[in-house]
């Protein structure tokens, strides 16, 4: 089979099919015809190129393809190596989702913006990850203890630190937070 009837047979573009031999997965029977190299593709070859199409919808790497093929004694660790990458991805994923849901938009009117405020947002959760939900909430309470005191402005301090560089940016939240003293530090 020639390289275009192949293209059509797996949907896949002659560019990717190449992409493949380069790689080293399949090795096509070649042929020069008056100086043009014509392809010609085996059974094994389309049966390997359905494979790795198949595992590419898998999302497996190239190196990974590479790796099963080499050691199929370790498919199975392999792929459990490989679920682990995708549910480490899926957090990330998540995490971003989660990001982009908070995102106050009407400040935004370029890129730029936007990275800032996702900034600005990861940072937030930075803190919420640094503090305890005690340590919060006796931000809103006032000070009697002057030790006590001087932590929470220590700590306000390393706050201010954190968002300092997207203050513009803030989300509401944050930015409400900054703007009306709700911290508890005395001014």
């Amino acid at each position: 089979m020639k390289i275009k009837e192949l293209s059509n047979l797996l949907n896949v573009s002659q560019k990717t099919i190449r992409y493949y031999e380069d790689c080293g997965f399949i090795m096509p029977l070649t042929q020069n015809k008056s100086g043009r190299i014509f392809r010609d593709y085996d059974e094994a070859a389309i049966t390997q190129l359905k494979t790795i199409i198949g595992l590419r919808k898998l999302r497996f790497s190239i190196d990974e393809i590479k790796a099963l093929f080499a050691e199929p004694e370790k498919l199975a660790e392999i792929c459990n190596t490989h679920r682990n990458n995708l549910e480490r991805e899926i957090g990330v994923m998540t995490q971003i989702c989660k990001l982009l849901d908070d995102v106050d938009f009407s400040h935004i009117n370029e890129a730029k913006d936007l990275t800032e405020q996702v900034e600005m947002l990861r940072r937030e959760t930075i803190l919420d990850d640094y503090f305890s939900d005690y340590d919060l909430s006796t931000f809103d309470e006032p000070f009697t203890d002057y030790d006590l005191r001087k932590q929470k402005t220590d700590e306000h301090k390393e706050y201010s630190k954190l968002v300092a560089s997207s203050y513009y940016f803030a989300h509401p939240k944050v930015k409400s937070n900054l703007q009306g003293g709700a911290i508890g530090i005395p001014r």
